[in-house]
């Protein structure tokens, strides 16, 4: 495996690195686990890796240093707009006898397959 900064070859294959890799990730790479499933208000769901891995994310991004309130502004602009663009609370609890178990059987999944990629 040869990392070239923006893209990464794997045994023949270039794949670019993707824009969603985080510090939780990292974190499950070197085995530490999720923890118990929370649902932090204003926030949502998450566990004590991903809270910290956040945590770790919010300082390593570059809007984090922009003079308050516009870091503020851009953040919010950020999460609007990724919670804007989809209806999944929707698509994921319709049908679900449980929407608390659904939500969060969802959000473990997720994390797992964004791993594994």
């Amino acid at each position: 495996m040869i990392g070239l900064g923006v893209f990464t070859i794997y045994e023949g294959e270039v794949k670019k690195v993707g824009d969603d890799e985080n510090v939780s990730q990292g974190l499950a790479s070197w085995g530490i686990s999720s923890g118990p499933y929370i649902i932090w208000p204003l926030l949502g769901p998450s566990n004590p890796r991903n809270t910290v891995g956040s945590v770790a994310d919010a300082f390593l991004m570059p809007h984090s240093y922009v003079e308050p309130p516009d870091n503020i502004y851009i953040e919010f602009g950020r999460q609007f707009n990724e919670l804007s663009l989809s209806n999944q609370y929707r698509d994921i609890t319709d049908g679900a006898i449980d929407d608390y178990a659904a939500i969060r059987d969802a959000y473990n999944s997720n994390f797992d397959k964004r791993l594994k990629q």
